[in-house]
């Protein structure tokens, strides 16, 4: 299993031998429970994306179905849903040097505090940076002429983003 931004989370199993079609079951909470809502079905491919109702753990297991009969459950997997991306860096500056463009900015004071920070230049991301200083700062070397834009976007484990304003 994979947590994805937007609380999604990517389901992957193995081929079975003569399976004809595959099930996915959710439940709520960690495994201790069997998984048994029934969340895709008729599959025929070794892999589902499933987005839960709210942001919390889920557990997963996969069945089988041949001649209208289904297997038992797989053993249960558990991810993480999660939507709420982390804090938004502030104080973001951009400063023209000889050597390039300095892009800077500081750590969210409060909130979930970011796993990563992204560069973004004209809307592509150019840098990550993962450094947990309270000040960050980039030297950034664009293409001369022409006007370019920044922006820094708070990342967390899964991949949710907080993007700042554009200067």
């Amino acid at each position: 299993l994979q947590s994805l931004p937007a609380g999604a989370i990517s389901i992957v199993w193995e081929s079975v031998a003569e399976a004809e079609k595959y099930r996915v079951y959710r439940a709520a909470g960690d495994c201790s429970v069997t998984p048994d809502t029934l969340v895709a079905t008729d599959l025929t491919v070794l892999m589902h994306t499933d987005v839960p109702p709210t942001d919390g753990i889920y557990c997963y297991s996969v069945t089988t179905t041949r001649f209208n009969s289904e297997s038992p459950p797989s053993a249960a997997v558990s991810a993480i849903s999660d939507r709420t991306p982390p804090a938004t860096a502030t104080g973001l500056q951009v400063a023209l040097l000889a050597s390039g463009v300095q892009v800077s900015w500081d750590r969210p004071a409060a909130g979930e505090m970011p796993t990563s920070y992204r560069l973004y230049r004209n809307g592509i991301q150019v840098r990550t940076v993962t450094d947990d200083s309270p000040h960050l700062s980039i030297l950034d070397y664009p293409a001369t002429g022409g006007d370019v834009s920044y922006r820094i976007a708070s990342a967390d484990a899964v991949g949710n983003e907080a993007l700042t304003g554009e200067i």
